[in-house]
């Protein structure tokens, strides 16, 4: 099921929140325009139903980690807008299903073959 939240206090919370990992049906989550700041939570990487993960313009820091590669049903990974630095990891290239990567706006580099 779909989880989406557009400017609301309540996001920073329940991103925040070790219990967003024991969401293991979650198979959507749109995070936009919210002021996280930080890193992208660690449980967010261990939702492995995900097939769709925006956290778009939330002024995220820190790099995309390795545990990326793990959200195998992933189709889209929006990180648009935030203050992302560091490589690509390579782990991203084994998301098979993966058909829109946006990453625009960050300090990132490199694209895995």
């Amino acid at each position: 099921f779909p989880y989406v939240v557009h400017r609301s206090a309540d996001c920073c919370t329940l991103i925040r929140s070790p219990a967003v990992g024991s969401l293991a049906v979650l198979e959507s989550l749109s995070i936009v325009d919210a002021l996280l700041t930080g890193l992208v939570p660690s449980a967010v990487w261990t939702l492995s139903r995900l097939d769709a993960l925006q956290l778009y313009d939330c002024s995220l820091s820190g790099s995309i980690p390795d545990i990326v590669g793990n959200l195998t049903l992933l189709s889209l990974l929006n990180l648009g807008n935030n203050c992302l630095s560091g490589s690509i990891p390579a782990s991203i290239g084994s998301l098979t299903s993966l058909t829109f990567l946006v990453g625009a706006d960050n300090r990132l580099t490199g694209l895995p073959n």
